[in-house]
């Protein structure tokens, strides 16, 4: 308890202070990954993401559904490794 207290009580204080301010957006890339048959998210709602980031955005889809990392998760490993793999070739990671 002695460990987990104080991180929980840094969680809710930052929770309950943490005010959204639309204007600011994070000044690097994104690469989203989805689901082509995710009904818990549908494809508008994770392109969304792209509105709070200035950098490229990168979307890749997958067979499966809401829970395609783990049908897909060859796949998706290998998808974040070229991600990366390119990121850093381009020097932005």
């Amino acid at each position: 308890m002695g460990i987990f207290l104080p991180v929980l009580r840094a969680d809710f204080c930052l929770s309950e202070s943490y005010r959204f301010d639309a204007q600011e957006r994070l000044l690097t890339d994104l690469v989203l990954f989805g689901g082509r048959r995710d009904s818990l998210v549908p494809e508008p709602d994770l392109l969304a993401w792209k509105e709070l980031f200035e950098g490229a955005c990168e979307y890749r889809q997958f067979d499966g559904d809401h829970f395609f990392i783990h049908s897909q998760r060859d796949e998706l490993l290998a998808g974040i490794a070229d991600y990366l793999s390119m990121s850093l070739e381009r020097g932005t990671v």
